[in-house]
């Protein structure tokens, strides 16, 4: 079975504030949908080999819509890069 996952890490990731999270700097989608959003570490941990992995390289990734706001598991996967 292939897991068609994309992880894009080394960023920052607009997620919504909890109080004690850690900042996200990563975030796992599959076909139209966000899995995950948290720490590099944690998005890799999500892959069984067959990811496909994005470098961020600093930018930050919010949602479309609304604009500029966050993502959470089970959002659409409608990102904005910037």
């Amino acid at each position: 079975m292939t897991h068609e996952y994309t992880i894009a890490t080394g960023g920052t990731v607009v997620a919504p504030a909890e109080a004690g999270c850690r900042p996200a700097t990563a975030i796992a989608w599959a076909a139209d949908t966000v899995l995950a959003v948290g720490t590099d570490a944690e998005m890799r941990a999500l892959s069984r080999g067959d990811s496909l992995f994005l470098d961020l390289a600093g930018a930050t990734v919010s949602a479309t819509d609304p604009t500029g706001g966050p993502l959470a598991t089970g959002d659409p996967a409608d990102l904005d890069v910037h």
